[in-house]
């Protein structure tokens, strides 16, 4: 973070894309704090003491103005997105400044420079889609993992990501998220590996001298010996801490899969006269509303922080949840005919019901 000196010199600067490219900047402040209220209330509290409250700063116009430019120049923005960086005048409100949020940066820990190896890894879901209102054409979602989806997805250039403009992928990595997340070393071991491997946009290391020395971009400049290091070193760390499986108990808040989201954010939106803009306003500035004991009538969403409302559907829907396994051994028609009763119950939540179920899935992600 350029723009400060002291306890923030060095940390990282997050400015949503919207408050780079308007050029009279309207005040975000609601946004940015109640990001930061989410963090500290809902997401810490889970992760702790594996993650850090952002704290926040203000930036003036002519540092927007510079940050934008910097993210032009800077080669990062594929060029399909980059009509999304236009520069508009959608302003009504215009201020002096902006507020942002810094966190801390751990490629390179204060007191400890030149010292270590710092790495980043983007876990995917470690579990199985088990939601009965996965829409039929995707089933797939029963038999393979969301990682393994993509890589097939990616492999028949279906989806492109941002970080393949400057790779190209010979084949898919074999990482497996169960693995990764099944809390023996072993296995964590083995995902690592497939990571270390093909590392595409999952996993990047930085040296002691904090440059990149592995990622999809950088694939040699450690040895084998080094690699070997890191991986069994990561294992056993992450096999004796309880970070992992802190992270799963928050993925598993994912009870409706993204297909049933939809279905339950239609739903909102039926309930909001259709006022898209209403339901999203709704899901992302509603009252947090914390629970203040475990929600435990309901196993699959015994880990969820917020306050469950009182709503038969509701109810109902989480039994369906409940009662849904082994999908893969179900016939079709089966299949069908829960998927059926299921959305039939979504058709049937009350507002405060969709918003608790969008509010958890969006948590899980």
């Amino acid at each position: 973070f350029k723009y400060s000196s002291g306890e923030r010199k060095g940390k990282l600067l997050r400015v949503r894309k919207e408050d780079l490219t308007k050029s009279a900047i309207s005040s975000n402040s609601d946004y940015v704090l109640f990001f930061i209220l989410y963090i500290r209330e809902v997401v810490f509290p889970r992760l702790k003491p594996y993650a850090d409250v952002p704290d926040t700063v203000e930036l003036t116009l002519d540092q927007v103005a510079e940050l934008h430019k910097e993210a032009l120049s800077s080669g990062k923005i594929p060029e399909l997105r980059r009509d999304n960086w236009k520069v508009t005048n959608d302003s009504t409100d215009p201020v002096l400044y902006i507020l942002a949020s810094v966190s801390s940066d751990y490629r390179q820990i204060s007191g400890y420079e030149n010292q270590g190896w710092s790495i980043e890894i983007k876990p995917k879901a470690g579990f199985m889609t088990f939601s009965p209102i996965v829409d039929p054409k995707h089933r797939v979602k029963y038999e393979l993992t969301k990682f393994a989806i993509q890589q097939a997805l990616i492999a028949r250039n279906i989806i492109q990501k941002g970080w393949m403009r400057t790779s190209v992928i010979t084949h898919s990595c074999s990482y497996d998220p169960l693995g990764f997340f099944s809390g023996e070393e072993p296995r964590i071991a083995s995902a690592l590996a497939a990571l270390f491997g093909n590392p595409q946009n999952f996993l990047k290391v930085w040296n002691k001298e904090g440059d990149i020395a592995h990622s999809n971009l950088v694939m040699n400049k450690l040895v084998e010996e080094e690699k070997s290091f890191l991986n069994q070193s990561l294992a056993c760390i992450l096999h004796s801490e309880n970070v992992l499986s802190k992270l799963l108990q928050m993925q598993l808040l994912d009870v409706i899969d993204a297909d049933g989201a939809v279905l339950v954010y239609n739903r909102l939106v039926e309930l909001c006269n259709g006022e898209r803009f209403e339901a999203e306003y709704l899901v992302d500035n509603v009252d947090l509303d914390i629970a203040s004991e475990p929600f435990l009538q309901f196993g699959c969403l015994k880990s969820s922080p917020f306050q469950r409302p009182n709503c038969e559907a509701l109810d109902r829907l989480l039994s369906e949840v409940e009662a849904f396994s082994d999908p893969t051994s179900k016939e079709k028609s089966e299949l069908d005919s829960i998927y059926h009763k299921s959305a039939a119950i979504v058709n049937k939540l009350s507002k405060p019901a969709c918003i608790f179920l969008l509010k958890n899935w969006l948590l899980s992600l």
